[in-house]
């Protein structure tokens, strides 16, 4: 049974190997991608979706402990280009998983992906007409009920417009490998591990402290204030006396 992978390193863009020994990613672990633009965190992905073997432009190597594990790749872009219904794709896809009762399927990704979607998703709706964030909500959600699934790799979901925490708990509840490529401290932080990037090289291998998850405590009341605010600006409120009131629509 798949459990983990082992990184050995490779050479960053100046050809200078990382300066690690092996690195073990385990199943049921979040790991943070983390670094500047540039800095080698997408060649990372593709590196383990092609599990590589020094033959990848970084030399990594790339091993799993049983077999060859399944990896699934969320991209910050995506478009769907099948014109058919939302149950449609989850029964079609339930099939190629083997899997018996396809209705119970369809409705339990149905009902996790509106655990994250800002809109509902119905599923006589249209897959070319799903908004982005409907869109990623939807694959994670498809994503967490794959049981062939093993590795996760997410790219920047803090910017799908999609609640980030619930999809976080959604994947661990579903005991898959999650990494995430991003630039949002809280997602960073709340993390078990991060993967910090430099010129096209892994420079740090950290674990999450003590000290950071208290720091995560404050952070979430912030976050969810931040949230609070987002949906009444989004409901058509306006601030008044430092409050946010409810307004008649105005067209001018």
């Amino acid at each position: 049974m798949f459990n983990t992978i082992t990184i050995y390193p490779g050479y960053n863009k100046a050809n200078q190997r990382e300066n690690y020994e092996c690195l073990t990613l385990k199943k049921g672990s979040v790991y943070s991608i983390v670094g500047p633009t540039g800095s080698g965190k997408s060649q990372f992905f593709e590196d383990i979706e092609l599990l590589t073997d020094t033959d990848g432009v970084t030399k990594r190597i790339i091993k799993s402990n049983e077999g060859i594990p399944k990896v699934v790749h969320l991209s910050q872009k995506m478009n769907f280009m099948v014109e058919m219904s939302v149950q449609e794709f989850i029964t079609v896809h339930a099939s190629c998983l083997k899997i018996d009762d396809s209705k119970s399927h369809c409705e339990q990704v149905l009902k996790l992906a509106n655990n994250t979607s800002g809109e509902p998703i119905l599923p006589s709706d249209y897959l070319t007409k799903l908004s982005g964030g409907q869109s990623r909500s939807l694959m994670i959600a498809n994503i967490a009920m794959n049981p062939t699934s093993d590795i996760v790799l997410l790219d920047e979901i803090e910017n799908a417009g999609i609640d980030r925490l619930k999809v976080l708990e959604i994947l661990l509840d579903a005991n898959k490998m999650v990494l995430i490529i991003t630039h949002d401290p809280l997602l960073a932080l709340l993390s078990d591990y991060r993967i910090v990037f430099k010129n096209g090289g892994i420079t740090h291998f950290l674990k999450q402290t003590l000290e950071e998850k208290q720091l995560n405590k404050q952070l979430l009341q912030v976050d969810k204030k931040l949230n609070s605010i987002r949906h009444s600006l989004r409901n058509g409120l306006e601030i008044k006396g430092g409050q946010f009131n409810e307004q008649k629509a105005v067209m001018e």
